[in-house]
């Protein structure tokens, strides 16, 4: 693990240096005094570095923090690290071992690829699948109601702001803001149970995810735009 090697790094380096003090003292470089608050300090850093290094999320911490987040920083993802994520959730369950999904990341170049060819795109879009049920019954449509509101409201966006919920919407567009991106395809011949274990392979890679520190939004948004996507990465519908 590569954790342990930059471990055994700053462990020798703290080393090198407690000897390099140590001589000074006996040279009467500096004073005793000195020594010990130096000394101190180091340690102080080497037990935050072992901490930073060694602690490990538990699955519970990781379910209590992910949420879906609406506003990213400018900070990059490595190709190598969403590859690792996703190969690591595919252990979650899969009936039949079907592994029905077929992932297709969009990262650095092909991010701003991807967008610039939405921005470009004149045909038609037909959405893959209802978002919701139509006429959705109570609860759920209460539920839904309650969360939308909540959401405009931590936005500071009133309920007659038309232009603001609007921009606020299409903001679904441009991920947010975040650095890369993964659609997911299931072929049209699968059922429910498949679209049961496409979920459980997204929120597992989600809660990798939060483990590593990197926060995520899962989108339905995006099956509004099918036409555009099957095109662009060159998907048999």
């Amino acid at each position: 693990d590569d954790r342990y090697g930059k471990l055994w790094q700053f462990f020798f380096s703290f080393l090198k240096l407690y000897i390099l003090i140590d001589r000074q003292i006996k040279t009467n470089i500096i004073s005793s005094k000195e020594q010990h608050a130096l000394i101190t300090a180091m340690k102080i850093c080497f037990i935050m570095a072992f901490n930073v290094n060694f602690y490990q999320m538990k699955v519970s911490e990781a379910v209590l923090s992910r949420k879906s987040i609406r506003a990213f920083l400018e900070q990059s993802i490595s190709n190598s690290l969403i590859r690792d994520l996703l190969i690591r959730a595919s252990r979650s369950p899969s009936g039949g071992n079907l592994q029905p999904w077929r992932i297709c990341v969009i990262n650095e170049q092909s991010m701003q690829d991807f967008l610039d060819f939405q921005s470009r795109w004149k045909g038609k879009e037909t959405p893959s699948y209802d978002i919701y049920p139509p006429n959705l019954k109570e609860p759920y449509r209460t539920s839904r109601y309650q969360l939308g509101e909540q959401m405009y409201e931590l936005l500071g966006i009133s309920r007659d702001d038309k232009d603001a919920r609007i921009n606020q919407v299409l903001k679904n567009f441009n991920f947010f803001g975040a650095p890369a991106a993964l659609f997911c395809f299931v072929d049209k011949e699968m059922g429910p149970p498949q679209w049961s274990d496409l979920g459980m392979f997204l929120q597992t890679f989600m809660l990798l995810a939060q483990e590593q520190g990197i926060d995520t939004c899962a989108q339905e948004a995006w099956s509004l735009k099918s036409e555009s996507i099957y095109e662009f990465f060159n998907i048999d519908k």
